[in-house]
């Protein structure tokens, strides 16, 4: 068989999609046009070099919309496992965008944290006992020195601080997304042996029958409704922020959202 041959690289993975995709068109048929509202607004905003926050919102716009248009291609080749980790990083950049639209000292908190990240991985570049890993030649420890001066009157406890997911998510208000989403997706990322199990094996009375090489579907419903809900819900904080008046598209997307979850199995 050319799966057992080529595995998801090969024509028979498309194939042995057909069924699903086809019974999932509602889903699927909703989802290019939520992407194609997603493109309608990156289109229509206009931006100029000196609008810092703005520039970052439509940098993370641009991300989710790239997740986004992943995952439903990976879906159509049958990688849920491989979605399910998309989705977790989508959300990771609604969390912040949603923030710098809705809180107006936090822009300044996200360039800082991201000055904090630098002023870390120079601190590892710099060490000298990872001088076998990394060839710190070109970097300038004054830019390191330079960094530390800046964000001395955020240090805690002698130790630079940095955003956590959890932090982040309750201040904007997606704690629930967080509890009930992020915890359940990073079992995906960091390979939990139940999500593992899931994915790869199939089980009888709980004994081993086979593993599981080819498509796992079942979780297509959900990996579909979390990824257009993060999107949709990070498009109506960019509409507002941005004045774009497609709040009735929006709607009318997050309506067919829930019919269709409301009539899924």
């Amino acid at each position: 068989m050319d799966f057992d041959q080529n595995g998801f690289l090969g024509n028979e993975a498309d194939e042995l999609m057909e069924n699903t995709i086809r019974e999932l068109a509602p889903w699927f048929n909703l989802a290019y046009e939520v992407n194609r509202l997603v493109n309608e607004f990156r289109h229509t905003i206009q931006i100029t070099d000196d609008k810092a926050k703005e520039i970052v919102i439509l940098m993370l716009l641009t991300k989710i919309s790239n997740h986004f248009q992943s995952i439903i291609l990976l879906l159509q080749k049958g990688l849920s496992v491989e979605s399910d980790i998309l989705v977790r990083s989508l959300m990771e950049s609604v969390i912040p965008l949603r923030l710098i639209v809705t809180d107006d000292g936090f822009f300044e908190e996200f360039i800082r944290n991201d000055k904090a990240n630098k002023y870390s991985l120079y601190n590892v570049m710099l060490n000298k006992q990872n001088a076998d890993v990394f060839d710190s030649s070109g970097i300038d420890p004054a830019t390191r020195d330079e960094l530390k001066a800046e964000l001395e009157p955020f240090f805690k406890d002698g130790k630079i601080r940095t955003f956590s997911a959890e932090e982040l998510a309750r201040r904007a208000d997606m704690n629930m997304d967080y509890q009930l989403a992020y915890r359940y997706l990073s079992g995906y990322v960091h390979s939990s042996l139940d999500t593992l199990e899931k994915a790869y094996l199939i089980l009888e009375e709980k004994k081993l029958v086979a593993f599981n090489y080819g498509h796992y579907i079942e979780p297509y419903p959900r990996i579909l409704f979390s990824c257009m809900y993060f999107v949709l819900k990070a498009l109506e904080h960019v509409a507002d922020h941005f004045n774009v008046d497609k709040n009735d598209q929006i709607e009318d997307c997050v309506n067919r959202l829930l019919k269709i979850k409301g009539l899924s199995l």
